[in-house]
């Protein structure tokens, strides 16, 4: 007799396992969640051309927004950006059927191609001229200033131009480069050598002229593009001359 119970219970116990295998609740598919990604090509200098390429997993849906204002719900856009600068992209992967969504922002930094010299100003001037006599010690120096290129030849002179009796308090002046001086970025990525600007006392005497060198300074692009990040206004300083050039980029 304990041996039929016993056999009985086992039973029991089997078929209440084989029930619960047999259950015919479906089983939700596990889902994995989005993972936005991207990276683009094409040049980088302006106008630039620029190829989006989605690295995105587990999506179905895509919004890119390009830090200028605009956007797209392409999977892989092709933007043209006219301007240098820095842009903030980003891209929102999401899934349609569970409504979970990934974001990720990236900085894409696009290079002039142009730039142009559109004036100068000095700021400051040594008291002295080499031989330890005041420049024009009655009066101040008649300054004006001359900026050349890589090659030494003259883009600009502001002789004519001059201020007259200049001294120290009277400081800054400056002038404008009219026309501006444009320069273009070299195919091997280089703005090109070193510029000089050069600070000068115009002495005339009825017939004689004589121009008297007062200081100078050299500055090249590609330094001042790294440096500050494509300022439009740089502070040179050589020794006791210090010059202000104002630059556009584009």
């Amino acid at each position: 007799m304990l041996n039929r119970t016993v056999w009985i219970v086992l039973g029991l116990i089997a078929a209440l396992a084989m029930a619960g295998c047999t259950s015919d609740e479906p089983v939700a598919p596990v889902i994995p969640s989005p993972r936005a990604d991207f990276r683009w090509s094409g040049a980088d200098i302006a106008p630039a051309m620029i190829q989006f390429r989605n690295l995105s997993q587990n999506a179905d849906r895509f919004y890119w927004q390009f830090g200028d204002g605009r956007s797209s719900d392409l999977k892989e856009p092709v933007v043209r950006f006219d301007l240098y600068g820095d842009y903030q992209v980003e891209l929102n992967a999401s899934q349609s059927e569970t409504g979970r969504a990934s974001i990720l922002t990236k900085t894409l930094r696009i290079e002039p191609s142009q730039a142009s010299l559109d004036s100068i100003i000095v700021l400051r001037f040594p008291t002295q001229s080499p031989i330890s006599t005041d420049w024009d010690a009655a009066d101040g120096p008649d300054l004006f200033v001359t900026l050349t290129n890589p090659d030494g030849s003259l883009i600009a002179t502001t002789e004519g131009a001059q201020y007259y009796n200049l001294t120290p308090p009277n400081l800054p002046v400056g002038w404008a480069i009219a026309p501006p001086r444009g320069v273009t970025l070299g195919s091997n990525g280089s703005w090109g050598g070193f510029f000089k600007v050069e600070a000068w006392d115009l002495d005339e005497d009825g017939i004689v002229v004589q121009r008297e060198l007062m200081g100078a300074a050299l500055f090249d692009l590609d330094s001042l593009a790294v440096s500050s990040g494509f300022s439009e206004s740089y502070t040179l300083q050589s020794g006791a001359f210090w010059v202000r050039i104002g630059l556009k980029w584009q």
